[in-house]
Protein backbone atom coordinates (compact mmCIF):
# COMPACT_ATOMS: atom_id res chain seq x y z
CA UNK A 1 0.00 0.00 0.00
CA UNK A 2 1.15 3.12 -1.05
CA UNK A 3 1.77 6.28 1.26
CA UNK A 4 -1.43 8.55 -0.42
CA UNK A 5 -3.23 5.06 -0.21
CA UNK A 6 -2.48 4.67 3.42
CA UNK A 7 -3.37 8.55 4.22
CA UNK A 8 -6.90 8.14 2.29
CA UNK A 9 -7.61 4.74 4.33
CA UNK A 10 -6.53 6.78 7.74
CA UNK A 11 -8.95 9.75 6.72
CA UNK A 12 -11.77 7.70 5.73
CA UNK A 13 -11.81 5.15 9.17
CA UNK A 14 -11.47 9.00 10.71
CA UNK A 15 -14.24 10.15 9.32
CA UNK A 16 -16.32 7.04 9.74
CA UNK A 17 -15.62 7.29 13.44
CA UNK A 18 -16.65 10.77 13.64
CA UNK A 19 -20.18 10.09 11.71
CA UNK A 20 -20.65 7.37 14.32
CA UNK A 21 -20.05 9.54 17.11
CA UNK A 22 -22.53 12.11 16.10
CA UNK A 23 -25.16 9.91 15.28
CA UNK A 24 -24.90 8.66 18.91
CA UNK A 25 -24.71 11.91 20.30
CA UNK A 26 -27.93 12.88 18.62
CA UNK A 27 -29.76 9.77 19.59
CA UNK A 28 -29.23 10.38 23.08
CA UNK A 29 -30.06 13.83 22.91
CA UNK A 30 -33.20 13.13 20.74
CA UNK A 31 -34.36 10.00 23.69
CA UNK A 32 -33.68 12.01 26.64
CA UNK A 33 -34.03 11.08 30.30
CA UNK A 34 -35.64 7.87 30.58
CA UNK A 35 -35.89 5.76 34.16
CA UNK A 36 -38.46 4.70 35.54
CA UNK A 37 -38.03 2.71 38.96
CA UNK A 38 -41.16 0.81 39.73
CA UNK A 39 -39.58 -2.23 39.63
CA UNK A 40 -37.40 -1.04 41.93
CA UNK A 41 -39.58 -1.89 44.44
CA UNK A 42 -42.22 -4.94 43.26
CA UNK A 43 -45.98 -4.55 43.52
CA UNK A 44 -46.62 -6.97 46.36
CA UNK A 45 -43.93 -4.12 48.30
CA UNK A 46 -45.81 -1.28 47.64
CA UNK A 47 -49.06 -3.08 48.13
CA UNK A 48 -47.65 -3.02 52.17
CA UNK A 49 -47.24 0.98 51.80
CA UNK A 50 -51.43 1.70 50.95
CA UNK A 51 -52.71 4.44 52.73
CA UNK A 52 -54.48 2.88 55.57
CA UNK A 53 -54.94 6.23 57.67
CA UNK A 54 -53.90 8.99 56.04
CA UNK A 55 -50.37 8.81 56.43
CA UNK A 56 -50.19 9.60 52.97
CA UNK A 57 -46.38 11.26 53.19
CA UNK A 58 -44.89 8.30 55.38
CA UNK A 59 -46.08 6.07 52.73
CA UNK A 60 -44.45 8.02 50.24
CA UNK A 61 -41.20 8.33 51.98
CA UNK A 62 -41.37 4.78 52.76
CA UNK A 63 -41.46 3.34 49.25
CA UNK A 64 -38.86 6.15 48.41
CA UNK A 65 -36.67 4.33 51.06
CA UNK A 66 -36.85 0.90 49.31
CA UNK A 67 -36.40 1.92 46.73
CA UNK A 68 -33.21 3.35 47.42
CA UNK A 69 -31.92 0.61 49.80
CA UNK A 70 -32.62 2.66 53.01
CA UNK A 71 -34.56 0.13 55.76
CA UNK A 72 -34.09 2.99 57.99
CA UNK A 73 -36.19 5.13 55.79
CA UNK A 74 -38.16 2.38 54.17
CA UNK A 75 -39.52 1.33 57.80
CA UNK A 76 -40.75 4.52 58.77
CA UNK A 77 -44.46 3.70 58.96
CA UNK A 78 -43.84 0.88 61.26
CA UNK A 79 -41.65 0.55 64.77
CA UNK A 80 -38.38 -1.14 64.81
CA UNK A 81 -34.87 -0.47 66.02
CA UNK A 82 -34.69 2.76 64.22
CA UNK A 83 -37.37 4.25 66.31
CA UNK A 84 -41.35 4.55 66.97
CA UNK A 85 -43.74 4.61 63.86
CA UNK A 86 -44.46 7.86 62.10
CA UNK A 87 -48.05 7.70 60.63
CA UNK A 88 -51.02 10.58 60.53
CA UNK A 89 -51.29 13.28 58.48
CA UNK A 90 -48.00 15.33 57.94
CA UNK A 91 -46.11 18.56 57.46
CA UNK A 92 -42.41 19.54 56.63
CA UNK A 93 -41.13 20.50 59.98
CA UNK A 94 -42.67 17.38 61.33
CA UNK A 95 -41.05 14.94 58.95
CA UNK A 96 -38.00 16.84 59.17
CA UNK A 97 -38.08 16.02 63.01
CA UNK A 98 -38.66 12.48 62.57
CA UNK A 99 -35.80 12.44 60.19
CA UNK A 100 -33.43 14.13 62.70
CA UNK A 101 -34.52 11.44 65.58
CA UNK A 102 -34.44 8.65 63.31
CA UNK A 103 -30.97 9.66 61.86
CA UNK A 104 -31.86 10.35 58.21
CA UNK A 105 -30.50 12.77 55.86
CA UNK A 106 -32.61 13.95 53.01
CA UNK A 107 -33.51 17.48 50.48
CA UNK A 108 -36.56 19.21 51.94
CA UNK A 109 -37.83 21.64 49.19
CA UNK A 110 -41.28 23.68 49.62
CA UNK A 111 -42.91 26.70 48.47
CA UNK A 112 -42.40 26.92 45.12
CA UNK A 113 -38.95 26.36 44.53
CA UNK A 114 -39.37 22.33 43.56
CA UNK A 115 -39.10 22.88 40.03
CA UNK A 116 -35.67 22.92 39.54
CA UNK A 117 -35.52 20.39 41.97
CA UNK A 118 -37.42 17.88 39.66
CA UNK A 119 -35.98 18.95 37.14
CA UNK A 120 -32.66 17.37 38.50
CA UNK A 121 -34.19 14.27 39.93
CA UNK A 122 -35.59 13.46 36.05
CA UNK A 123 -32.21 13.94 34.81
CA UNK A 124 -29.87 11.87 37.37
CA UNK A 125 -33.06 9.48 38.05
CA UNK A 126 -33.58 9.79 41.63
CA UNK A 127 -36.71 9.23 42.39
CA UNK A 128 -38.89 11.24 45.75
CA UNK A 129 -41.77 11.71 47.56
CA UNK A 130 -43.79 14.64 46.05
CA UNK A 131 -47.10 16.53 46.97
CA UNK A 132 -49.96 15.69 43.63
CA UNK A 133 -53.51 17.09 44.00
CA UNK A 134 -53.75 19.24 47.29
CA UNK A 135 -53.20 17.76 50.65
CA UNK A 136 -51.66 14.16 49.33
CA UNK A 137 -48.17 12.92 48.76
CA UNK A 138 -47.28 10.47 46.02
CA UNK A 139 -43.97 8.22 45.39
CA UNK A 140 -42.45 9.39 41.92
CA UNK A 141 -40.78 7.08 40.66
CA UNK A 142 -39.42 7.67 36.98
CA UNK A 143 -39.94 9.89 34.13
CA UNK A 144 -39.33 10.12 30.23
CA UNK A 145 -38.49 13.26 28.35
CA UNK A 146 -39.33 11.63 25.11
CA UNK A 147 -43.11 11.22 25.90
CA UNK A 148 -43.13 14.27 28.26
CA UNK A 149 -44.78 11.40 31.34
CA UNK A 150 -43.65 11.42 34.43
CA UNK A 151 -44.32 7.99 36.78
CA UNK A 152 -46.00 8.16 39.95
CA UNK A 153 -46.98 5.64 42.49
CA UNK A 154 -50.37 6.54 44.72
CA UNK A 155 -50.19 5.18 47.91
CA UNK A 156 -54.17 4.80 47.67
CA UNK A 157 -53.68 2.04 44.96
CA UNK A 158 -50.00 1.11 44.99
CA UNK A 159 -50.05 -1.48 43.08
CA UNK A 160 -50.70 0.53 40.20
CA UNK A 161 -48.11 3.11 38.71
CA UNK A 162 -49.99 5.77 37.23
CA UNK A 163 -48.47 8.07 34.17
CA UNK A 164 -48.39 11.99 33.90
CA UNK A 165 -47.61 14.44 31.73
CA UNK A 166 -45.57 16.89 33.11
CA UNK A 167 -48.11 19.80 32.78
CA UNK A 168 -50.33 18.33 34.86
CA UNK A 169 -47.98 17.17 37.18
CA UNK A 170 -46.90 20.20 37.93
CA UNK A 171 -50.14 21.96 38.21
CA UNK A 172 -51.33 19.81 40.74
CA UNK A 173 -47.70 19.35 42.34
CA UNK A 174 -47.69 23.04 42.92
CA UNK A 175 -51.66 23.14 44.24
CA UNK A 176 -50.71 22.46 47.82
CA UNK A 177 -48.79 25.71 48.69
CA UNK A 178 -46.63 26.11 46.02
CA UNK A 179 -45.44 22.33 46.07
CA UNK A 180 -43.36 20.18 48.95
CA UNK A 181 -40.70 17.30 47.96
CA UNK A 182 -38.39 14.89 50.16
CA UNK A 183 -35.51 13.51 48.37
CA UNK A 184 -33.47 10.99 50.20
CA UNK A 185 -29.28 11.84 50.11
CA UNK A 186 -26.95 9.40 48.95
CA UNK A 187 -26.06 7.65 46.13
CA UNK A 188 -28.44 6.81 43.63
CA UNK A 189 -29.64 3.10 44.02
CA UNK A 190 -28.28 0.39 42.29
CA UNK A 191 -30.49 -1.64 39.54
CA UNK A 192 -32.99 -4.22 41.31
CA UNK A 193 -31.26 -8.01 40.65
CA UNK A 194 -34.13 -9.38 41.87
CA UNK A 195 -36.01 -12.12 41.97
CA UNK A 196 -32.95 -15.06 41.03
CA UNK A 197 -32.24 -18.65 42.50
CA UNK A 198 -29.29 -18.71 44.19
CA UNK A 199 -27.30 -22.25 44.09
CA UNK A 200 -28.10 -24.68 47.14
CA UNK A 201 -24.70 -24.76 48.94
CA UNK A 202 -24.57 -21.20 49.34
CA UNK A 203 -28.37 -21.29 51.02
CA UNK A 204 -31.46 -22.62 51.54
CA UNK A 205 -32.17 -25.20 48.84
CA UNK A 206 -34.59 -23.44 46.63
CA UNK A 207 -34.05 -20.02 47.79
CA UNK A 208 -35.30 -17.35 45.81
CA UNK A 209 -33.41 -13.98 46.62
CA UNK A 210 -35.04 -10.77 46.11
CA UNK A 211 -33.53 -7.41 45.48
CA UNK A 212 -29.65 -5.49 45.72
CA UNK A 213 -26.63 -7.64 47.17
CA UNK A 214 -27.27 -7.65 50.67
CA UNK A 215 -30.35 -6.12 50.76
CA UNK A 216 -33.86 -7.80 51.16
CA UNK A 217 -36.70 -5.37 51.36
CA UNK A 218 -39.65 -8.13 52.63
CA UNK A 219 -36.91 -8.64 55.50
CA UNK A 220 -36.88 -5.26 56.81
CA UNK A 221 -38.34 -5.41 60.52
CA UNK A 222 -42.46 -4.93 60.60
CA UNK A 223 -43.16 -5.13 57.33
CA UNK A 224 -42.80 -8.98 56.59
Amino acid sequence: MSNYERIAYTVVIWLAALAICILLIAEVRADGYVWDQRDEVPADIRARYRNPDGSCVYCSIGMMGAAAGNPNMASILWSSEYGPACRGGSYPDRVKGDFDSRGLDAWHVEGGNTRPWLEWCWRNGRSAAVTLTPSHMQWMCGANESRSVIYVVDNNSPRQVDEWSVGSFMRQHQAHDGGWMVIAKGPRPAPWEGPKRIAWWKGSVGATVYGRAGYNPAAIRGIR
